[in-house]
């Protein structure tokens, strides 16, 4: 199935897709209310064993999903799967502009996971977008940060590092993440000039 969340768009995206007759294709309008919401209609609206997401300012490699199909049926867990989503929760709609990189590391946090070794999804970039405003990105990037650091129990860390299954301390995990978030904005500022 393919679900559409047409989330007050104002452009031609709902006319275009009632141009298409085929009954994978379900799309649902609502009310603007954020990219979290959306995501979250669309949890709710899902059917299928595995999800993914694909935002309106991302593009898929022509080969994306057949990529992963490849891998789920090597036995790895790599879309998420319904279990894992409803493990987690939502999307967090306070957690603007980064809900899905909160999502994510909630989902990493507690399930294990693979990576298809291939660039598979592009970043649309445009003017007046989030990814242009260097300070906000570094200021919701951070949030996000924070709010991770303060989920993880360090019990929980010095429980697992005992066990073998994370090497890090909490510090460590702290200033990994903070130097990913400065190696990510360094890339998209080279990325605007």
């Amino acid at each position: 199935e393919l679900i559409v969340i047409n989330d007050g768009s104002t452009d031609a995206t709902l006319s275009l897709l009632m141009e298409i007759e085929d009954p994978r294709l379900k799309v649902f309008s609502i009310e603007n209310g954020g990219v979290a919401n959306a995501r979250n209609v669309g949890l709710e609206k899902a059917k299928g064993d595995y999800l993914t997401f694909l935002d309106s300012d991302d593009l898929w490699t022509v080969d994306k999903l057949e990529k992963q199909v490849r891998v789920i049926a090597s036995g790895a867990n790599l879309m998420v799967t319904r279990q894992a989503a409803a493990s987690v929760g939502i999307f967090d709609g306070s957690c603007n502009h980064c809900e899905d990189w909160d999502y994510f590391l909630r989902l990493a946090w507690a399930w294990d996971f693979v990576v298809v070794p291939h660039s598979q999804i592009l970043y649309r970039q445009t003017e007046g977008s989030l990814s242009t405003n260097l300070e906000k990105m570094e200021t919701v990037c951070e949030e996000v940060c924070d709010r991770t650091l303060a989920r993880i129990n360090t019990a929980r860390i010095e429980e697992a590092r005992i066990q073998n299954t994370v090497q890090l301390s909490k510090t460590q995990i702290e200033h990994r993440c903070k130097a990913r978030i400065a190696q990510y904005l360094t890339q998209i500022s080279l990325n605007n000039l």
